[in-house]
């Protein structure tokens, strides 16, 4: 544009200087008065391009740095989501096998009380045999026997009494120890219960501070939209939202929904769990992000959702409906940006 206007910046000194001998002294002044001013001009309007060509570099340099500063960042916020993902993973692991080992311990303390339980049962009936065939002996030779047999058979039925009596004492004894070690053990599953309840109110802390960070990227994306409609250089797909974080928060607001509904009301800490994820998932809504959560719902081939069919007994025949929902639907702004991935039990 340059080489342009200084062309023309020549071409009208040249016609200047080629029409001045043919004109008078006076028009002669006046010409050079306009062609000087017309340099000016064209001197001026060249400076001002030059500074808006740095000012448009500048402005673009700078904005292609902010995109790889965001990619990065969301990046580096995906691996650490992923690492707390396989933190909790393995601390529900490790729950799920204290309980499978108390659950054993249970079931081994309740045989060997059966097992005590017959002993004692064998040994009553044993008992009883025996007393009823001493008793009988003793009707029959009752008025042969002198008073030291008498006293033997007193002395025998202490004895049979002493022994029901430590039988039976033992007895409750393993019973007591049952219930102790049954206690112990739902006491064990109630702690189970509330270190869940206390990683996911940890787990809804970093998942807040997420979406705090998901805020404040639609905010640099605004940024960068407004700036493309202002500046042609930028492109729309440079100023697109992007929702893998979004996603991902969804995604765990579902999986938490799920496990709250299995946990017992009785949970220490479940309805303030419940009520910082009701919170989570309407800072989420205020972002323009929708959860559909199509459980239990009537399958339709209107949907627009990724289904696997399981045949059911349980349901009539032509009766389709939704039992399982692998990955809930998201919507942006009234959008589908993530189909549901469910399962449909097909009568």
């Amino acid at each position: 544009m340059n080489k342009h206007l200084l062309a023309k910046t020549c071409f009208a000194a040249v016609l200047a200087a080629l029409i001045t001998p043919a004109l008078s002294a006076t028009q002669q002044d006046k010409t050079s008065i306009d062609v000087e001013q017309m340099q000016q001009t064209v001197a001026l309007q060249a400076s001002k391009i030059d500074n808006l060509e740095r000012q448009n570099q500048a402005l673009s340099t700078e904005l292609q740095t902010a995109i790889d500063d965001n990619t990065r960042y969301d990046k580096k916020l995906t691996e650490q989501i992923n690492s707390l993902q396989q933190d909790y993973k393995k601390q529900i692991q490790v729950i799920n096998e204290e309980v499978n080992s108390t659950n054993k311990v249970v079931a081994d303390l309740q045989s060997t009380t059966q097992n005590s339980d017959k002993n004692l049962q064998d040994t009553l009936k044993k008992l009883s045999d025996h007393t009823e065939k001493s008793t009988s002996a003793l009707n029959k030779d009752i008025d042969n026997r002198s008073l030291a047999a008498l006293l033997s058979l007193i002395g025998l039925l202490a004895l049979v009494g002493a022994i029901i009596w430590y039988l039976r004492s033992k007895q409750n004894q393993h019973k007591d120890s049952l219930q102790s070690n049954i206690q112990t053990a739902l006491n064990t599953v109630q702690q189970a219960e509330d270190t869940i309840v206390a990683a996911d109110t940890q787990l809804i802390a970093q998942l807040t501070e997420v979406l705090s960070r998901i805020d404040l990227q639609q905010k640099k994306l605004a940024e960068m939209a407004f700036i493309s409609d202002n500046n042609p250089l930028i492109s729309a797909d440079e100023a697109t939202v992007e929702h893998g974080l979004a996603i991902t928060l969804a995604d765990e607001i579902h999986r938490m929904r799920r496990r709250i509904a299995a946990l017992p009301e009785a949970t220490k800490g479940l309805k303030s769990l419940s009520k910082s994820l009701e919170r989570l998932e309407e800072a989420l809504a205020e972002k323009g992000y929708e959860i559909i959560d199509y459980l239990g719902v009537a399958f339709s081939e209107s949907m627009t959702i990724k289904a696997r069919f399981i045949p059911s007994d349980e349901l009539d025949e032509g009766v389709s409906v939704i039992t399982k929902v692998v990955y809930p639907q998201v919507n942006y702004q009234e959008k589908l940006i993530r189909k549901a991935d469910v399962e449909v039990s097909v009568g």
